[in-house]
């Protein structure tokens, strides 16, 4: 079979103990899978794909004891066979490379090659762990591109794993969609393979490293459209019900009336969602601020939550407030954008 790490080999040589103590036929992926959902030397592979190996294990447990017994136990003498997908598993992994007889198979590759088979793609992606970052759902998301057995890594398999995050199926139900009828969309996209792949945009890595990834993410064209064409929802929704699933209010005040004859202070609102560059485009667009003053107060949102960012003649208020909000949903860009009456006719730009 090749040469394997001792840690390796240790791993295989537990997963044939762990058929032989279920009496089964043969030893499987899914063995080798249990043995190294528990296994300390297999932690920093579970962590670089969030996935909880405890969640596993219990998932795991309750799929192999619902396997078949073999009735050739009788002989106590019997050894669990290699099955042809065990092998095909070691193949993956690279044991029976000639570099290996340099380099042994190492308990870090073993682990990554066995959560990336595609038959097991289901039981990994159940223990996905709740805490989800970028570089998690980039995981995730290739190991459904294996057990799919697509092509390519697109950004519909991306939004397909986050769909499963605890806040992001509050969100969607909060904006009218069940997480199921959008992964349902999302495969029927993948499906289709026109040949015209719906690709991450480039950077989208790198941006991803900042707590803003999932904007980008679900603004991307090729997303956006499974929203609106195949849902009927307008990301710019989606995205408004992501910043109330985190527990802010993002109702929109309504706008100043005729009632209302003095100042107006105009008020946004920070989330995790509106990306800098856009506050102070709009900052600079619509409120006609100089660059560093709309820098200046876009920081001054992003560090105290809500920040005054101009004051205006109600008139004037209204007809800004409304542009911006408008430029927003056409960006889909959840920012809120309130008012208050202002207390004092001039703006200082400290005061919150």
């Amino acid at each position: 079979m090749g040469r394997l790490g001792s840690d390796a080999a240790e791993a295989v040589e537990a997963a044939a103990h762990l058929a032989r103590r279920y009496r089964h036929d043969a030893v499987e992926p899914e063995h080798l899978l249990r043995v190294l959902a528990t296994d300390v030397r297999a932690v920093s592979v579970f962590a670089d794909l969030a996935i909880e190996g405890e969640r596993l294990a219990e998932h795991l447990d309750g799929h192999l004891a619902t396997c078949p017994a073999s009735g050739l136990y009788r002989d106590a003498r019997v050894e669990p066979a290699t099955s042809e997908r065990f092998r095909s598993l070691l193949d993956r992994a690279g044991a029976r490379r000639v570099a290996t007889l340099f380099r042994p198979v190492t308990i870090a590759q073993l682990t990554f090659a066995t959560c990336g088979l595609p038959s097991l793609g289901s039981l990994v992606l159940h223990a996905r762990a709740e805490s989800f970052t970028a570089r998690a759902a980039m995981a995730h998301a290739r190991i459904l591109v294996s057990a799919r057995g697509d092509d390519a890594l697109e950004v519909f398999h991306v939004v397909h794993v986050v769909a499963d995050q605890p806040w992001m199926s509050s969100a969607l139900r909060k904006a009218g969609i069940e997480p199921e009828t959008l992964q349902r969309a999302l495969e029927k996209r993948l499906d289709r393979a026109l040949g015209k792949r719906a690709m991450l945009a480039p950077g989208f890595e790198n941006i991803a490293k900042r707590n803003l990834w999932v904007g980008p993410l679900l603004r991307a064209p090729s997303v956006a459209s499974v929203f609106a064409d195949d849902l009927g929802i307008p990301i710019h929704t989606v995205l408004r019900a992501l910043v109330a699933a985190s527990g802010e209010a993002i109702a929109d005040d309504d706008l100043p009336n005729g009632e209302h004859d003095g100042r107006i202070d105009i008020v946004f609102h920070d989330d995790e969602f509106t990306t800098m560059e856009f506050v102070v485009g709009v900052l600079s667009t619509v409120f006609g601020l100089p660059a560093p003053d709309a820098m200046a107060r876009m920081l001054a949102v992003h560090e105290r939550g809500k920040q005054v960012v101009a004051t205006l003649p109600a008139r004037a208020a209204r007809k800004a407030i409304k542009k911006a909000r408008s430029h927003a949903r056409r960006e889909s860009m959840p920012l809120r954008i309130g008012w208050r009456p202002s207390p004092s006719a001039e703006l200082d730009p400290t005061d919150g």
